[in-house]
């Protein structure tokens, strides 16, 4: 979404270790992180939609409270939501606004028309659409993903030196983890391979490779027409 701030997790796990970090800069405000500055959960240009107005300050509201902005999250479905916005609100002074976006950013793909929406780009999605656009379309930019790292992959990248299809990509070629890992993968991709030979499934992932689940399938159909 526009404006939205980012905090650069890669595992749903790190989200509270993240907010705890940035309340504290908040509520310390003569101290700021040296890569974060406090703006996330506070009132400014970076958290505030250009057609969203800033809430006046209630002279009612603690000095701690006075500090904090509405807080709103969104996700891809809204489940981590749900959990995220029950942390803020045991966690932030009483009284502070925290929303989440019900259904997720799904929710407002399909609802919200196109000439109304704030989301800019595409969503991703944990199936074999990649990611989705307004309405739901499949995406038009992203044809797989990377089996790796799960990062989406345009025809560009597919087409990288560093693309090896079930093993690698441009953006997990250099990871360490992913490295010492790549036997593995390139075990896992040979398997997949010899089981596309002898037409049956491979175990690992069946929703990966439904085409060809789907051709087993209808030959065991055809095996049992003619017995």
């Amino acid at each position: 979404f526009r404006n939205a701030i980012n905090p650069h997790t890669t595992s749903f796990t790190e989200f509270p270790e993240w907010f705890d970090r940035r309340r504290e800069d908040q509520l310390d405000t003569g101290k700021e992180s040296p890569s974060e500055n406090s703006s996330a959960l506070s009132p400014s240009s970076e958290t505030t939609s250009p057609a969203t107005p800033e809430i006046p300050c209630d002279s009612s509201q603690s000095k701690e409270q006075a500090k904090f902005s509405r807080v709103a999250m969104f996700c891809t479905g809204g489940v981590r939501c749900e959990k995220a916005s029950a942390y803020c609100v045991a966690n932030l002074p009483k009284g502070v606004p925290v929303y989440h976006l019900e259904g997720g950013i799904l929710a407002y793909l399909k609802q919200v028309p196109k000439e109304d929406s704030l989301w800019d780009g595409e969503c991703y999605v944990f199936d074999q659409r990649i990611a989705v656009s307004h309405g739901l379309k499949p995406s038009e930019q992203y044809s797989s993903s990377c089996h790796a790292c799960r990062h989406p992959l345009s025809q560009a990248d597919v087409a990288s030196k560093h693309y090896v299809h079930g093993v690698a990509c441009p953006y997990c070629c250099d990871d360490p983890d992913k490295q010492q890992k790549r036997p593995r993968y390139e075990a896992r991709q040979k398997q997949i391979e010899l089981s596309n030979e002898r037409h049956t499934v491979h175990i690992h992932d069946p929703k990966e490779y439904r085409p060809q689940k789907e051709m087993v399938k209808e030959k065991n159909n055809l095996e049992s027409l003619h017995t």
